[in-house]
């Protein structure tokens, strides 16, 4: 109706404050809102409307706007869903690689006191620990601490003459993001002996030594002449075995004999790797 103001507009943040009249509203009729708990007046605007001579308030749009709660950081971690911190939202908490999170998982901004708050302490990203290490018979850690923490690497050497089979360094790692273990078992220290490699018609070319222990390698080569039948490289392994088996160097000259003839003149030629030749039969 011309000259009056219907219902009143309806707010989600915010509320008529004292006693308001039923409608229709007469032009110049005026009402007054306050802030529901958890919002504030958006700065710059009032929180009075007044019915226009046109029949339509005078603001329709939202008089207040959700309170902020603090903003934290979180040492060694990041927050999730974390622009928007205001009443009602609710932010999660992951922990960089190598941490752990001790605390709750999430909060939410909510009302405390005469404003707004978390609803729980934040948490906090502890480095993940790890136990104390495999201990090793016969060797030593090299670098011994007080404490493991993940990405902490150890190193183990074994006492005299032995050998140590394995891997000679371990670290702390995480399987499931809060325990923390070790990436692998401790080595072993023990006596290792091959014999001294020898092929016949061949010579090694690398790993001259008198005395041959775990992971030595020796490169064979076979004299001219002769060919190498396996592997040129082998290893002594934890059995004291050389791996693969020494290989063995085999006349190159072996071959077959073909029977032929030129002209009248019968001939045998040997038919051979490289060189062949030619014997005449009388």
């Amino acid at each position: 109706m011309v000259g009056q103001c219907a219902s009143l507009p309806d707010f989600r943040t915010c509320e008529t404050t004292g006693e308001v009249s039923p409608p229709p509203y007469a032009v110049g009729t005026s009402v007054t809102y306050g802030c529901r708990p958890g919002y504030k007046a958006i700065e710059g605007k009032s929180l009075t409307i007044v019915c226009q001579s046109n029949s339509v308030w005078s603001d329709t749009s939202e008089l207040c706007t959700a309170k902020e709660c603090a903003r934290h950081e979180v040492e060694n971690g990041r927050l999730v869903n974390a622009l928007d911190v205001t009443f009602g939202a609710t932010i999660s908490f992951t922990c960089n690689e190598g941490y752990r999170l001790i605390g709750v998982q999430s909060v939410k901004c909510v009302i405390k006191d005469s404003g707004v708050n978390w609803d729980n302490n934040f948490p906090i990203c502890d480095v993940i620990p790890c136990n104390l290490p495999p201990g090793i018979t016969n060797g030593t850690i090299t670098n011994e601490a007080e404490n493991y923490v993940f990405g902490t690497s150890i190193t183990y050497k074994c006492n005299g003459d032995l050998s140590l089979v394995g891997n000679p360094s371990i670290h702390c790692t995480t399987k499931d993001k809060v325990n923390g273990v070790w990436s692998g078992p401790a080595p072993t220290c023990k006596a290792v002996h091959c014999s001294n490699p020898d092929i016949v018609n061949g010579k090694k070319t690398s790993g001259f030594q008198l005395h041959y222990s775990y992971n030595d390698a020796v490169v064979f080569e076979c004299n001219p002449g002769y060919r190498i039948k396996g592997d040129n490289v082998v290893r002594c392994e934890a059995n004291s075995t050389w791996v693969p088996p020494l290989p063995t160097c085999v006349s190159r000259n072996t071959g077959a004999a073909t029977m032929v003839s030129v002209g009248s003149m019968p001939l045998m030629v040997a038919v051979l790797f490289i060189t062949f030749h030619i014997y005449y039969l009388i």
